[in-house]
């Protein structure tokens, strides 16, 4: 997978296309879809509950998508054995 930035072609990191989290009947994410290159980052800011963690516990494999697709390194990460693999988390303790 590639996006044209430029005229040069990117490969992505990262692409999540559609992804819906819900929690009961409620959406807490809706269609949220980016791509990330290897050189970018992403800021994911809003207010309480809005639903950053939620995001990030998604794109990880904690919490189930009702929808959407998820690609690392061209990888569609469908279950959560693919993410286990791939993906380290280090707890930051807070002081």
């Amino acid at each position: 997978m590639g996006e044209r930035l430029g005229g040069a072609l990117m490969s992505a990191v990262i692409a999540v296309r559609g992804l819906a989290v819900e929690r009961g009947e409620r959406a807490v994410l809706a269609d949220v879809s980016f791509t990330l290159a290897a050189s970018e980052r992403l800021l994911v800011d809003g207010a309480s509950g809005a639903g950053k963690s939620t995001l990030l516990h998604a794109l990880l494999g904690f919490v189930p998508r009702a929808a959407g697709r998820i690609e690392l390194l061209g990888r569609d990460c469908a279950a959560e054995a693919d993410f286990a693999a791939m993906v380290v988390t280090v707890d930051q303790p807070v002081s």
